[in-house]
């Protein structure tokens, strides 16, 4: 209930609401894509056996909105820098999860997270590129554009 109420929160702050849903909704179906892709094939189970848990779903729409927020500073960086960032910071999310009995890794903790950092350093930049390709509204925002 919390991640909802601090999604609406989100929207009812947001003076860039259509492109926060629109952002939301790309980043999420290609990360949730991602993950449900991952848990087919047993890079990692939930306990309740599902394919795509409802609140990680819901994390995965915190991350997008996150892109233009919190993470905005990562966007001017290189290539390497992004990348490196998704490799490192990512994985540590999941193992977290796994600290906390949200997910497993049959496949053994450091083949599992290796795996997600090789992904992550992948797609992490393509996370970032993608406010641009949608116009990058945030930040004609805070130039004061827009």
């Amino acid at each position: 209930m919390p991640l909802l109420l601090s999604l609406a929160l989100h929207f009812y702050l947001s003076r860039q609401r259509t492109f926060d849903l629109y952002r939301l909704f790309w980043v999420t179906l290609l990360g949730g894509g991602v993950d449900a892709l991952l848990s087919v094939n047993d890079v990692f189970l939930f306990p309740d056996s599902s394919i795509m848990p409802f609140w990680l779903l819901l994390l995965w729409a915190h991350f997008a909105l996150s892109l233009n927020y919190s993470m905005s500073w990562l966007k001017g960086k290189p290539l390497w820098v992004k990348s490196l960032a998704g490799g490192f910071f990512a994985p540590l999310s999941y193992f977290a999860g796994v600290k906390l009995s949200a997910l497993s890794l049959p496949f053994g903790e450091f083949s599992s997270l290796f795996l997600l950092a090789v992904i992550w350093m992948a797609l992490m930049p393509v996370y970032l590129l993608s406010s641009k390709l949608m116009g990058d509204e945030h930040d004609a925002i805070r130039r004061g554009n827009h």
